[in-house]
């Protein structure tokens, strides 16, 4: 057996996967009104034209709609003194459409996303699928561009579940927040 060069995906995965057992091993921010934070999601806000329409203020522990109307959340953590966030996408789809899935078609997507985009599919704590990025940043103008990349290919995954797995229209994507 000859010495097997090696696979660039499986290298790459095993750096993602390191990078996300350190990121998971700093601490949690505070979601309470601390002014830079309150000021980061207020930023937020406004790059995501939720405005006074969004009801409660942007937060790490609140559900909102998106711009286009996908279930999001703001996800943040302790970056040394700082803080940095990304935005988390929950798919409109129960237990019983995942099921529906075929593994293969759901594994290749995974595949794709994390090779050519930096981001996961993964549960959320409601039991939705959830797009998330690898990435954190500490500027809202980028969360809420990542945001909208995300919902973006949200919407393409969901037309081509909707499409090939025969799961009924997601419609837009209005499904309720969970609270």
């Amino acid at each position: 057996m000859g010495n097997k060069a090696p696979d660039p995906l499986i290298d790459r995965s095993r750096t993602v996967f390191a990078a996300q057992v350190k990121n998971s091993l700093l601490p949690a921010c505070d979601p309470s009104p601390v002014s830079a934070l309150g000021d980061f999601f207020a930023e937020l806000a406004g790059h995501l034209a939720l405005g006074a329409a969004a009801g409660a203020p942007l937060s790490a522990t609140r559900q909102f709609r998106g711009p286009d109307g996908m279930i999001c959340r703001i996800e943040t953590q302790r970056d040394g003194a700082d803080f940095v966030a990304r935005p988390l996408l929950l798919l409109p789809l129960g237990d019983h459409e995942i099921r529906r899935l075929e593994l293969r078609k759901l594994l290749s997507m995974q595949s794709a996303l994390l090779s050519q985009l930096g981001w996961i599919l993964e549960q959320s704590p409601e039991g939705r699928l959830q797009l998330t990025p690898l990435t954190w940043t500490a500027r809202a103008s980028e969360v809420a561009r990542v945001l909208e990349m995300g919902s973006t290919v949200g919407r393409m995954m969901l037309a081509m579940f909707q499409h090939d797995d025969g799961l009924p229209d997601a419609g837009n994507g209005h499904g309720s927040p969970a609270h």
